[in-house]
Order: structure tokens, then C-alpha cells, then sequence
């Protein structure tokens, strides 16, 4: 829903690793597959693939072998669409599985490259703060400007999204509908460290000990037992950091 109107301008195949069902039991994969459908837009092969408490499992137990075959997959994926970008979520530090999906792919291009010999440039957007709130000086950032038409579609559209409409209402009381008149895609760069993808702790390391205070969560996923070491191993495997010596 953040690049509504650039889903309906390109029309991208779009690769989805979670349902969305978050720590319950009923994803909204069906919601995001009419969003896609309406925008004519394509269901790469990964779709849905696992609920979020799944997702959460295989970081929590370090399954690298099982997210490696997912990046692999990515991957053949992307050498048969051959795209001019990728666009993935970015590495916020609110919410792991995003934080893993930019990773994913991450580690997808460089092994496009080094299987197939193709590049191909990655972008990222925003979920968790204003859509223009990384200021970006770099050139290849790419802006959509909103109609007034297309912003208002964009906010229909969102607040038809059932499953989603608190944190659609929780954003437009932040930032006000104005603030999602632009779409922005921000270049990522080719990574030299772990660090330069994931940045320094995040903030949903709290808000997981808030959930597992109130018994929503049984296990606290933490940066520096499970998620570093994860992403690092599948980022030196694809070879798109180096180990570390």
C-alpha cells in the first residue's frame, strides 16, 4: 500500500514471503492477492510461503539451509523475469521478517550475478516511518509525485485493505495524508559488512519483551543471538559480504 501507485504504473511480479498472520493464526494473503489482481500485477513463486510465526522459527532455530533455498529460488526467479530493479522492503529494525526480506534479497542479487553473470540494481521503501523521512541526495532515487486523483485511489484502497486498516489509521494520524502523496525508492548500495544492511540494534528487540511480558510470545528473538548471525551466514554464502577473518 506504501507504493500503491508505482504497483499500478509497472505492474511488477511480486515475490511475498509471509501470509501476514503475525502472532495469530488467519494471514491476509488472500487481501494482498486482490490488491495485486486489481493493480495487474503477477504472484512470483513465493507466495505466502509461511506464516510469521514460521518465519520467526527459522531465525529463532538459525535454519539457514532452509532460507538459503528460498534465496536460490529468488533467485532462478529473477533470471527468468530479468527485471530493470528489484524493490524490496527496507531494513528498519521494526520488524524482523521485513528486515529478512531485504536481506533475502540482498543476498538473491548477488547470487543473480554470480550464477548468471546479471546485475540487477535493488531499491528499497519505507513501512515504518513517513515515506520521505530518509532524505536521499543520491541520484537514482526515484520519485512518484501523486495526482490528487491517485493519492485518493491510494487511500481508498488502504483503508479497504480490511486486515490492515489499524496501521492505516495509525499512519495517517502520524503523518497526515499528504505525507503519502510521494512514493519513494531508495538505491541500495552494494554492501562491505553486515552492519552497513542491518545497522545497529533494533527497536523490535522492546517491543518483543513487552509481547513475551504479556504471553504473546513464548521466545524473544534478539538481534545479536538470532538475527546477526543468520543474515551473516547468508549474506558470506551468497557472497555478498565477506566473512569476517
Amino acid at each position: 500500500m506504501r507504493v500503491h501507485s508505482w504497483l499500478n504504473k509497472v505492474r511488477p511480479t511480486v515475490f511475498v514471503l509471509t501470509d501476514g498472520s503475525g502472532h495469530g493464526d488467519r494471514g491476509r494473503i488472500g487481501s494482498t492477492a486482490d490488491v495485486l489482481t486489481s493493480a495487474g500485477a503477477a504472484k512470483g513463486s513465493i507466495f505466502g510461503r509461511l506464516t510469521d510465526r514460521q518465519a520467526y522459527e527459522l531465525i529463532l532455530e538459525h535454519r539457514t539451509e532452509e532460507l538459503k533455498g528460498l534465496v536460490r529460488e529468488l533467485a532462478d526467479g529473477l533470471e527468468q523475469l530479468r527485471p530493470a530493479y528489484v524493490l524490496s522492503d527496507a531494513v528498519e529494525g521494526l520488524n524482523p521478517v521485513h528486515d529478512l526480506c531485504c536481506v533475502l534479497t540482498v543476498a538473491a542479487l548477488e547470487l543473480l550475478f554470480s550464477r548468471f553473470a546479471i546485475r540487477v540494481d535493488h531499491y528499497e521503501f519505507v513501512l515504518a516511518e513517513a515515506p520521505a523521512a530518509r532524505r536521499s541526495k543520491n541520484e537514482d532515487t526515484i520519485f512518484y509525485r501523486l495526482s490528487d486523483a491517485e493519492l485518493q485511489r491510494k487511500l481508498d484502497r488502504a483503508r479497504d485493505y480490511a486486515e490492515l486498516r489499524p496501521e492505516v489509521d495509525s499512519a495517517l494520524a502520524a503523518w497526515g495524508e499528504e505525507a503519502f502523496r510521494l512514493e519513494v525508492l531508495h538505491p541500495v548500495k552494494s554492501p562491505r559488512s553486515l552492519q552497513e544492511i542491518v545497522g545497529e540494534r533494533p527497536s523490535y528487540e522492546a517491543f518483543g519483551a513487552r509481547r513475551l511480558e504479556e504471553g504473546v510470545y513464548s521466545t524473544l528473538l534478539q538481534f545479536h543471538q538470532h538475527f546477526e548471525p543468520v543474515a551473516s551466514s547468508i549474506l558470506e554464502w551468497s557472497g555478498a559480504i565477506r566473512p569476517l577473518p
